[in-house]
């Protein structure tokens, strides 16, 4: 069954494995990758939230980066705004496929509980403007970037 049959009713452990996936896709199909931070699927859950405060600052967003740190913190909200990022993926067929074989990788190798990456998605929804992917194919991404800030400013 595809991952996105279940939207939005995933299981902890689903969810989880879905954002990891979709954090790593887009990282490596941006097409301005040389302009995110190469450690982005790897950063704390603080500096992440300094990232999310300065890209909300610099549109006009004022969050602080303790408000974006609790709110990450929180698995409700943090959930909620994952599930509005991947929605705005889902709207994408090609990078929805490349997401949900990316989870379905996950799945098949996952040894342990992962970890929910939301920080490192919601950065990298804010910040990739157009995706790249196999066989020549594009999706701008750039305006999905306004529905996951507005996500944040909503639940934060």
């Amino acid at each position: 069954m595809d991952i996105w049959m279940k939207y939005p009713n995933y299981s902890r452990d689903d969810l989880r494995l879905l954002v990891r996936a979709a954090a790593a896709v887009l990282y490596d199909t941006a097409a301005n990758k040389e302009q995110l931070d190469a450690g982005v699927l790897d950063m704390s859950r603080r500096v992440a939230s300094k990232n999310l405060a300065r890209d909300l600052q610099l549109s006009q967003i004022d969050r602080r980066t303790e408000q974006i740190e609790a709110f990450l913190t929180n698995e409700r909200a943090s959930e909620s705004a994952c599930l509005e990022a991947l929605a705005e993926i889902r709207k994408y067929p090609e990078l929805a496929k490349r997401v949900a074989e990316a989870y379905d990788g996950l799945k098949n190798r996952m040894t342990g509980i992962e970890t929910l990456l939301a920080g490192a998605l919601l950065l990298l929804a804010i910040r990739v403007k157009k995706v790249t992917l196999p066989g020549g194919g594009e999706v701008d991404f750039y305006e999905s970037a306004d529905a996951v800030k507005n996500a944040l400013v909503r639940l934060t």
